[in-house]
């Protein structure tokens, strides 16, 4: 048996209406979100509001853990898509394209995928499941990492609200089993 990380992302927030950087609204339909049926050997989360109200209508206690928590925004905290746009263009479109930029001088996207990458190495996983309730854009960062991919990679993994990644380890080498809805079912 291998140890096999599920990262689930979040419900959907308030704040996903019209995205906000650093995003700590809660959740919008909590109601969309079902008792995890799968045992879990352990259970964590980031600190958001949102993964917190999460796993709490998922019926897991998860362990806080602030390596899992959504990137640093730096100065465009609390600011919506639409004004980083009006105000900088040329930095938002430096973020959105090169993910070792971060105009807004906070955390790169490129830092955060080594963040969530040592979060997984540096671990020491038992076999069998273990169930992590990020943001969506935590869960992205793990995909790349289980793929040993380069950063760049995260602008090419979706990872909707409730949806999962998972991911396993055997031998030292994390796969990536999956991308998919956060039903085991489908």
């Amino acid at each position: 048996m291998a140890a096999r990380l599920v990262w689930l992302a979040h419900a959907p927030t308030t704040g996903m209406r019209e995205p906000v950087f650093g995003d700590d609204s809660g959740l919008a339909h909590r109601e969309l979100v079902r008792r995890w049926p799968e045992r879990a050997v352990s259970c964590w989360r980031g600190p958001e509001p949102a993964c917190v109200e999460s796993a709490q209508a998922l019926g897991v206690v998860a362990r806080l853990d602030p390596r899992l928590a959504n990137f640093d925004p730096g100065s465009w905290r609390g600011c919506t898509f639409a004004e980083v746009l009006s105000r900088s263009p040329t930095d938002l479109s430096a973020w959105l394209s090169d993910p070792a930029a971060a105009p807004h001088g906070g955390e790169s996207l490129a830092d955060l995928v080594v963040r969530v990458g040592a979060f997984c190495d540096q671990t020491d996983w038992s076999d069998g499941p273990h169930l992590l309730v990020v943001s969506p854009l935590v869960a992205r960062a793990a995909a790349v990492h289980a793929l040993g991919a380069p950063a760049k990679a995260i602008f090419r993994v979706d990872v909707a609200p409730l949806q999962r990644v998972t991911m396993s380890r055997s031998a030292g080498t994390w796969r990536l089993i999956g991308l998919g809805s956060s039903d085991p079912g489908t």
